[in-house]
């Protein structure tokens, strides 16, 4: 009889066999727990994949309002600056205007004087 450590060797055959699909099994076992947390991780960076993309996507709309905005506001200064000379130059007109005004009724009080004196 051959032996191995006291088993006839097809007992041995069957135990060793045994083993191994019993570690075939548990590793089967760990291999399909492995494989549905890659599903899992999988399925969260897809979720965080779109909402990094939408995210992305609210950024690129919220730089191009902000754009909009700075080109608005640059053209707002532009007419301001505009505006302010035209005003600046209006206030010039205006107190010539106002000088020329108070010359001209000088000068009519001064005739209307002068020609109540000549009458």
């Amino acid at each position: 009889m051959n032996t191995v450590t006291g088993f006839p060797k097809i007992q041995f055959l069957n135990l060793f066999s045994a083993q191994m699909a019993l570690e075939k099994a548990k590793y089967q076992l760990e291999a399909s727990k492995l494989h549905s947390q890659v599903e899992d991780l999988k399925a969260k960076l897809l979720k965080k994949t779109k909402s990094e993309d939408d995210l992305l996507q609210r950024i690129i709309a919220a730089e191009a309002q902000i754009n909009e905005l700075k080109a608005r506001l640059n053209d707002s200064h532009g007419k301001n600056k505009h505006l302010d000379g035209e005003n600046a130059r209006l206030v010039r007109e205006l107190d010539s205007l106002s000088k020329q005004l108070a010359v001209a009724s000088h000068n009519y009080e001064a005739e209307a004087v002068e020609r109540v004196d000549c009458a």
